[in-house]
């Protein structure tokens, strides 16, 4: 071969290799022979969406879980069921996964009965006796017909959690509309003795388009109880007949002292309405409302489950102070009579561990959490299969693509999380107490996020860079990312991020792309599997396994182990409502920075 020839093959390589490094395999174009790590990251998601995609496991998987078990809630024979389902899908991939077993006294449902009592109306004189009565001429004797004793109305209803054992009451119903702070001053000592109707959401379109947040109804709960409420009736905005349920208070070791139940909107604008024709109607409630009245919603009664009357000494004490009312058989205005029974039961349920190890001597892990349990009503698609099963697919594609991270990713699903946080209470009371608090490098939460269109520093904004570069990579892939992000978290107690960031600990969420609509089933019999589909599974499925590949390879975890004041300060700044912060316990985190002043001292 002569010189030109060996000339012409070299600028042929060239030329080659010149293509093959801008031909794009995204839109940055990284070819085969660029290996910056820009584009060694762009090669993973890319992998990452491909397999998602062909695969699609998420939606099958979660289908199944929901077609499986009526509900997943813990203590319960369908939530220990569950939980070996999901710890047995682990063992199939091959992972390394443990349960993490803890104490617990269960709140249990056992049936709630709702009567509204319509006064009676006074006699009138009649002119024409003979209209209404019938005479009997061989006997004399004078038969008048019987009205029928429509004063009692039966109203389907579901007890909310943490609420007495044993109610038993009557008592005057006031309308107190949406329940915001300015309702219960306006009725203020009105409200005394009495038992309170309010929204559970926002109704009035006009505090809608104002954008006012109904606070969290462990909130409502709390101000009825301080204006002397007996007893608490929540109207369910959405789905015209369903029932909707949850816990009335931040902290499980708290049980509200009256009993709280749940009617559906069409039997909320009953009440309403007889509370106009017999009661005092509510001034400030604003009839154009807004609700969403879905024709498919169930027929089928609420299930109520038969137990033995409770003896006089297991009767709460709000119970005994209202009792007297049930000496009272005539009201002036609408009443209700309110009868609850529920229970409470040891068990010992339990977390499920997945752990990936990671290839570096950073003892910092990562964790990936979200809860697993639901309540007793529904099989909790949206709340939280969705996050679950984006947990499970996630270290699904870590083992099948075999993704490396520098530190110890754990994959972990929470139960206990619907009755007060407590599987991932027990989590760090178990860190607190092997002092391995400080090895939690970050905490991912999901909890009813899906089709991720952002990610919340959670108040963090040092993570922010961060978060943006992951973000530009997914907004290139079709899985409807907006790079939407929030620095400042809103105040949203419900879930297991609050213990993680009451430890100090950085916190990260999605930013939700899921239509709203599928939040209106939420905590009712309604939240199923097909409100979910194949595009939303993966979107999530793509974006987590993406994240915590990031995550778990960053050269510097950016954010630090948050101080007991910082803390302090940081969840004042995102409660401006001061929701959180009276209701919940303090004392572990106190315990907690005490034990590393001493360390320090040391």
């Amino acid at each position: 071969m002569n010189k030109r020839n060996v000339l012409i093959l070299l600028l042929g390589i060239l030329t080659l290799a010149s293509l093959l490094t801008t031909t794009s395999c995204s839109k940055d174009g990284c070819g085969i022979f660029d290996f910056s790590d820009r584009c060694a990251d762009l090669r993973v998601i890319n992998k990452i969406y491909k397999t998602t995609k062909e695969k699609s496991y998420g939606l099958k998987t979660l289908q199944d879980l929901c077609k499986n078990n009526k509900h997943r809630m813990t203590g319960t024979k369908f939530g220990e069921k569950s939980e070996e389902y999901i710890f047995n899908e682990f063992k199939k991939l091959g992972i390394d996964v443990k349960y993490m077993p803890f104490d617990m006294n269960v709140w249990t449902r056992q049936w709630a009965k709702l009567t509204i009592l319509i006064p009676e109306k006074k006699k009138e004189k009649d002119k024409n006796k003979s209209e209404n009565k019938k005479t009997d001429k061989k006997e004399k004797k004078v038969v008048t017909k019987k009205k029928p004793a429509n004063n009692k109305i039966i109203i389907p209803t579901l007890s909310f959690a943490y609420t007495p054992e044993y109610s038993d009451l009557k008592g005057e119903i006031i309308d107190i509309g949406e329940g915001l702070d300015e309702d219960f001053d306006f009725h203020g000592k009105d409200i005394e003795g009495k038992i309170v109707l309010m929204n559970l959401q926002v109704f009035d379109k006009k505090l809608i388009k104002e954008k006012t947040i109904s606070p969290p109804r462990s909130y409502k709960a709390k101000l009825a109880v301080e204006y002397g409420a007996t007893g608490i009736i929540f109207i369910n905005k959405y789905g015209g007949y369903l029932l909707q349920t949850g816990t009335t208070t931040l902290d499980s070791w708290f049980e509200l002292p009256i009993p709280a139940l749940c009617v559906t909107y069409y039997h909320g604008k009953k009440i309403r309405k007889l509370l106009e024709e017999h009661g005092k109607k509510n001034e400030l409630l604003d009839k154009d409302i807004e609700t969403t009245d879905i024709d498919s919603i169930y027929s089928k009664k609420t299930d109520e489950k038969k137990t033995k009357n409770k003896t006089d000494k297991e009767k709460t004490e709000t119970t005994k102070k209202t009792e007297t009312n049930k000496e009272k058989n005539v009201f002036t205005y609408l009443a209700a009579e309110l009868k609850v029974r529920n229970g409470y039961v040891d068990k010992k349920p339990r977390n499920i561990i997945a752990t990936i190890p990671g290839s570096s001597k950073d003892k910092r892990k990562i964790v990936l959490g979200g809860h697993y349990d639901t309540w007793d009503v529904g099989p909790g698609a949206v709340d939280n299969g969705i996050g679950a099963i984006t947990i499970f697919e996630t270290a699904r594609l870590f083992k099948e693509l075999k993704l490396k991270s520098k530190r110890t990713i754990e994959f972990v699903l929470w139960v206990g999380e619907e009755h007060g946080l407590m599987g991932s209470k027990a989590y760090l009371k178990k860190h607190l107490k092997n002092k391995t608090l400080d090895k939690i490098g970050y905490y991912v939460n999901i909890d009813m996020h899906g089709k991720f269109k952002g990610f919340d520093a959670m108040g963090r904004k040092e993570i922010m860079p961060f978060l943006e570069d992951v973000g530009k990579d997914l907004s290139r892939f079709p899985i409807g990312f907006k790079e939407k992000h929030r620095s400042a978290p809103n105040a949203e107690p419900y879930s297991d991020y609050l213990t993680f960031m009451m430890m100090g600990i950085p916190v990260i969420q999605p930013v939700s792309g899921l239509k709203g609509g599928v939040y209106a089933y939420y905590h009712t019999r309604m939240d199923e599997a097909k409100l979910l589909d194949d595009e939303q599974v993966n979107a999530s499925v793509v974006a987590m396994t993406y994240l915590m590949y990031k995550l778990g390879n960053l050269e510097k975890i950016p954010s630090k182990r948050m101080s007991f004041q910082d803390t302090w300060n940081l969840m004042l700044a995102m409660d401006g409502k001061k929701v959180l912060l009276p209701e919940y316990n303090w004392n572990m985190r106190k315990k907690i920075d005490l034990a590393m002043k001493v360390k320090k001292n040391k």
